[in-house]
């Protein structure tokens, strides 16, 4: 039983050495899924949500205290690897970035 646990001791500490490479990763950045809406948005977002809460009660008050949209980078990108996955391959995506 002891033998066992070294064992797997040691296949543990072999796997810690080896690791990925950094060197092709420094050009991507990962995009955020959702973004702060301009000045603008976030006031008419802000009356809507505000609206819908309220419902029929008048008297009622809310304090919205974050307001994020999606980010359209995001939409777009997606958009894109949808129609190449649609191509009958199989592609299964993980992480959406942007390359600097």
């Amino acid at each position: 039983m002891f033998f066992f646990r070294k064992h797997r001791k040691e296949i543990v500490e072999e796997r810690s050495v080896v690791g990925p490479s950094d060197e092709g990763q420094n050009q991507w950045m990962e995009l955020p899924l959702y973004v702060r809406p301009s000045a603008a948005e976030e006031q008419l977002l802000s009356i809507i949500v505000t609206a819908i809460a309220a419902g029929n009660s008048f008297k009622s008050q809310f304090e919205i205290k974050k307001i994020w949209v999606r980010n359209p980078e995001v939409i777009r990108v997606s958009a894109i690897a949808a129609a190449v996955a649609d191509n009958g391959k199989p592609l299964k995506i993980t992480c959406i970035s942007e390359k600097k």
